[in-house]
């Protein structure tokens, strides 16, 4: 189940809700900034605002705080083989302005948190996403991306049943019946015998 995370307070949880809803059955119910870590989601997915000379909003700066400073949360994401992605939204008044900063720059803020996340224990889910839903439609911006992360908790969900599905007969570590070795036959030999009576009595004290 997938964590859908707003870092910011003016085109993010929108966007959000609109990826939360993409992923459907994928995605756990809307969360908070300060709830998300009790969830202990395997696979995290945050939409972050970027300021307009795109560094991370505000929002998105405390939560980089808060990992920085996090004693486990590194050694837990690590052992959990969590997977996140990360979609950055550029804040942009106009196509000028948006042109000024380049390409990249106004995505920076999302890419730092990526690059956070990346060096405390996570793994990429898809690459680092990039919108400027000011400028752009949702639906060639934001949509695209979000069905490559359908696609990728897929691929994790089967990755992971494959991990814990059960031996079958032809696995190198499944031995058959006819390959156990049996039982010693313990039953003393017929007749009165001495050596009878004598393995009789040591059956009897064993």
């Amino acid at each position: 189940m997938a964590v859908v995370l707003a870092l910011g307070e003016e085109a993010a949880p929108s966007i959000a809700a609109v990826i939360r809803d993409c992923l459907a059955h994928r995605a756990s119910p809307a969360v908070g900034a300060d709830e998300w870590e009790r969830s202990q989601a395997a696979i995290l997915i945050l939409v972050v605002d970027c300021e307009t000379d795109g560094e991370p909003c505000m929002p998105a700066a405390k939560f980089l705080r808060t990992l920085r400073r996090s004693e486990c949360f590194a050694n837990f994401s690590a052992s959990i083989c969590r997977r996140v992605a990360v979609l950055a939204l550029a804040r942009s008044v106009c196509a000028s302005s948006s042109a000024m900063l380049g390409s990249t720059e106004k995505f920076s803020g999302g890419a730092r948190v990526l690059k956070t996340l990346l060096s405390n224990g996570c793994t990429r889910l898809v690459p680092l996403g990039m919108a400027e839903v000011e400028l752009q439609p949702v639906e060639a911006c934001v949509l695209p991306w979000a069905r490559a992360v359908c696609a990728a908790v897929d691929e994790a969900d089967m990755d992971a049943l494959d991990d814990i599905k059960p031996a079958g007969p032809g696995d190198s570590n499944s031995a058959s019946l006819q390959d156990a070795p049996s039982a010693p036959d313990t039953k003393p030999p017929h007749g009165g015998g001495s050596d009878a009576h004598a393995l009789s009595g040591m059956i009897t004290a064993a």
